[in-house]
């Protein structure tokens, strides 16, 4: 299972795969059959709007700056990136995400709430001026 980002491709990390197996198998004298399943590749935004208007409301909501980074997980949002939709991954933090008894805390709902309706609500604007 293979985490990347952007800056890689799920075909080099095949290669590299493969080149580091089977130098190891040869000394063996053995045999490697591959399966690869991708689900999926990365993404990353480049739409400055839809940064923009996640930063200000997360600015207003939550008084701190944010920082855009590949790290984590991602989420089905990369089939929309796939297609061409702007997109770009904002959610809570918590240490269970993606694990038995997943949970966040109940009280980062509302103020994320507000941070996607706000950000969804100055995209709107955006438009209506265009």
């Amino acid at each position: 299972n293979w985490r990347y980002n952007n800056q890689h491709h799920s075909g080099h990390l095949q290669q590299k795969t493969i080149a580091l197996i089977e130098p190891l198998m040869e000394e063996r004298e053995t045999r490697a059959e591959y399966q690869w399943k991708l689900a999926g590749e990365p993404f990353l935004t480049e739409n400055t709007a839809l940064m923009q208007a996640l930063r200000s409301a997360v600015a207003r909501h939550c008084g701190t700056g944010l920082d855009y980074d590949t790290g984590g997980g991602t989420s089905d949002a990369r089939f929309l990136a796939k297609g061409g939709t702007a997109t770009i991954e904002f959610g809570p933090v918590g240490s269970s995400l993606h694990q038995i008894d997943e949970h966040v805390r109940v009280a980062d709902l509302a103020p994320l709430a507000a941070i996607y309706e706000d950000t969804v609500r100055e995209l709107w604007q955006r438009l209506k001026r265009q």
